[in-house]
């Protein structure tokens, strides 16, 4: 998709868009969502075993770390490598502009 100005920023995005797009989910949000369907999750699973949740306090806990850790560092690393794109694709713009000046 062309871009109609020539704002670095714009075009740097354009470009680093096509092989790191940013993540469709903010990390923060995904790993509180993770973090809640595991936990919901482990409350049927338990209730169903009619086990009670106070005995596994310390297993729940872990579990929902989990559930919060994965979702969020898998969009973590796809924002990290969209901004080292982005910042890649600036700085060569960057570069042609002061090479093309007299």
């Amino acid at each position: 998709m062309p871009m109609d100005n020539d704002d670095p920023s714009d075009i740097a995005h354009e470009r680093a868009s096509r092989y790191a797009p940013l993540p469709a989910y903010k990390p923060l949000n995904s790993g509180i969502v993770g973090a809640f369907i595991t936990g919901f999750q482990i409350s049927v699973f338990m209730g169903l075993a009619r086990l009670n949740v106070d005995d596994f306090a310390g297993a729940v806990a872990v579990t929902s770390v989990v559930g919060f850790a994965l979702p969020f560092a898998y969009f973590w690393n796809q924002e990290r490598k969209y901004y080292a794109a982005w910042a890649s694709e600036y700085k060569q713009l960057q570069n042609d502009r002061y090479a093309k000046r007299p």
